[in-house]
């Protein structure tokens, strides 16, 4: 069973709508807001199947889906909308980043004020062990105008995601 487009745009909602809300989403909130065209039973069906192929999971029988890190993971590297930044945020980035950093702390350290700077908002980085984890990748996107998605990407799978109003 294969990720089709659908699939795809049903899950993009999923994720867009738990950041919004950090509350786990129904398949009325879907077809009322992401996708009118589409029956709630398609949609169940649709959020079944992603079910079963790790991308959400459902505290209960009657909730919402929530995404779970793989659904992160391919938000993340095919789903998210593409913006570039800008260039005071690339030269608050290449501040704390400019330098050789070999110690994950200093990483985290660094990463924590770029997202806070960037974001005027607190902001913090903790690892549980994770000695062995490299961070591959650091995202934050403008979701609204006034929330953004960050999400730290590892080896080990996202490490963490927040949204955050600004």
């Amino acid at each position: 069973m294969g990720l089709t487009g659908r699939k795809e745009k049903i899950l993009q909602a999923v994720v867009d709508g738990y950041i919004e809300n950090c509350q786990p989403v129904s398949s009325a909130e879907i077809k009322e807001k992401h996708l009118p065209a589409l029956s709630s039973a398609t949609i169940r069906n649709e959020l079944a199947a992603l079910e079963e192929m790790g991308y959400l999971s459902q505290l209960h029988t009657s909730s919402g889906r929530v995404p779970t890190a793989e659904a992160y993971r391919l938000y993340v590297e095919k789903l998210m909308p593409k913006r570039k930044l800008t260039r005071s945020e690339l030269k608050i980035v290449k501040r704390y980043f400019n330098k050789k950093i070999t110690e994950l702390d200093d990483v985290l350290k660094n990463t924590a004020k770029v997202i806070s700077e960037i974001t005027n908002l607190t902001s913090v980085a903790y690892v549980q062990n994770a000695e062995d984890a490299t961070i591959i990748n650091v995202k934050i996107v403008r979701l609204t105008d006034s929330t953004v998605l960050i999400v730290i990407v590892t080896n080990l799978g996202v490490l963490k995601d927040a949204t955050a109003h600004i």
